[in-house]
């Protein structure tokens, strides 16, 4: 029986498969804008059910700058990503249209299209929490939320510019908390060890810097290092003055990857893409992982 249609994870937290998937795209492009925008989706639905009545979460221009890196030999190119994407996944017909019978629908006018073409990098959206001070303005941000792609992580594209934006931020006084699903890439943060190599590293990390301590010279930023086949935390989120909300990040992720069916393209019968990627810990875990499967689909 094939073990592709696994619609529930069976990982406990990050699915290792299908974010090896992402960071290993293979000259096509990657899904990880799409988990992205899904996962964030999910997060604000699940705040403005959870937030007090005076606070709300909005979808905003990310502190990222994202493009999508794609390997041709000795260099890389930008592989923008459209707000809509039309895939086929069988070979049923469709009706085809010809050139002349789309003009007939109305006038025709060209274009160059290198005129559509522009170089400026795609922007993708984080989530801000705000505290409305009347229904015309929603106040300052009060804590943000980011879900890190790649080109935003040492030696991307967009490293330099991430830093600036967060240190930016940061200085305002908005609280921050970082997810980094992504283990292929050296964390942006500071003192943080490499994985799989360094001692004490892990996969993935969640980070809490609440920016309400800022006069305590000896304030730290809660970084929450998380293992493959282990539970996302369930952390304070900062709201205004000492306010707090808990906020469970493991159940919002097994419902995005639920939801909108991530796992109906895994094939948990093979490995991983770049297996090697992960410490040898986690490959053992990755394995077990596969065997759960094979055993509970010949149950």
């Amino acid at each position: 029986m094939t073990n592709r249609r696994l619609k529930k994870n069976p990982y406990r937290g990050i699915n290792a498969h299908l974010h090896s998937m992402a960071q290993n795209p293979r000259n096509s492009p990657t899904i990880w804008t799409s988990i992205h925008a899904s996962y964030i989706a999910y997060i604000i639905q699940t705040l403005n059910m959870q937030l007090p009545i005076n606070y709300v979460a909005r979808a905003e221009q990310s502190l990222q700058i994202w493009t999508e890196n794609i390997d041709t030999g000795d260099e890389r190119k930008r592989h923008p990503r459209p707000d809509v994407g039309v895939f086929r996944s069988d070979d049923s017909e469709v009706p085809m249209v010809s050139t002349a019978q789309a003009a007939s629908a109305g006038t025709i006018h060209l274009i160059p299209i290198r005129a559509l073409l522009m170089e400026d990098e795609i922007t993708i959206s984080s989530i801000v929490i705000y505290k409305p001070e009347d229904i015309r303005y929603m106040g300052e941000p009060i804590t943000r939320i980011e879900l890190l792609s790649d080109s935003n992580k040492i030696g991307g594209t967009g490293y330099k510019a991430y830093l600036h934006n967060r240190a930016v931020a940061l200085a305002s006084g908005t609280s921050l908390i970082e997810l980094d699903y992504l283990h292929q890439t050296v964390s942006s943060l500071p003192g943080v060890p490499a994985y799989p190599d360094e001692p004490d590293s892990h996969a993935y990390t969640l980070t809490l810097i609440d920016r309400r301590e800022e006069e305590n010279p000896e304030q730290t930023a809660r970084v929450h290092g998380i293992d493959v086949d282990m539970s996302l935390p369930t952390i304070p989120i900062p709201l205004a003055g000492s306010e707090n909300l808990l906020f469970d990040f493991e159940a919002v992720y097994q419902r995005t990857f639920e939801g909108d069916r991530w796992g109906t393209s895994i094939d948990y019968d093979l490995a991983p893409i770049n297996l090697e990627s992960y410490s040898l810990t986690d490959q053992l875990r990755i394995r077990d992982v596969m065997q759960r499967v094979a055993a509970e689909q010949m149950a």
